[in-house]
């Protein structure tokens, strides 16, 4: 019904679609994830041009896919652009911004990027004290990648 009266192109596609494509990413079916990500990030392009706040979750889910297949080269431009997004917000949502800083940590790290990588984390790992507290999930997973990623030094 809702194709039938809004197009192939709405926000309620995009958003089964983004929801397809993390579930996918979830499963390790990277080929359909990044199909429905592409897709999704399409459809929210033609109807709010421009990079914006619907757009960079979509971006964010596309460059972890890509960060997955190894196409860290085009994760990462993808994934700062996102973080842009969530940075230039008049209120920078850390349910946002934190996932999209992460998500951009693990793809520098997959380059080799380590000390871009580990100062991105830790700026992100103030933002999230001062904005969330300590015993905030979304800080514990900073936490836990700052030492995971000092082990591997």
């Amino acid at each position: 019904i809702i194709r039938e009266t809004l197009g192939d192109e709405n926000l309620y596609m995009a958003s089964t679609l983004k929801m397809r494509a993390i579930a996918n990413l979830d499963r390790g079916d990277l080929k359909p994830a990044e199909l429905d990500a592409r897709r999704t990030v399409e459809i929210l392009a033609k109807l709010f041009p421009g990079d914006n706040a619907f757009s960079a979750g979509a971006l964010v889910t596309l460059g972890t896919i890509l960060t997955k297949t190894g196409r860290t080269a085009e994760a990462d431009d993808i994934l700062r652009r996102a973080v842009a997004v969530y940075e230039s917000a008049t209120k920078r949502n850390p349910a946002l911004l934190i996932p999209a800083r992460l998500a951009l940590a693990t793809n520098l790290s997959s380059q080799g990027k380590q000390i871009e990588a580990e100062t991105l984390v830790k700026d992100t790992l103030s933002f999230a004290r001062t904005e969330l507290g300590e015993s905030n999930p979304m800080t514990q997973q900073l936490v836990n990648w700052n030492s995971s990623a000092g082990a591997k030094r």
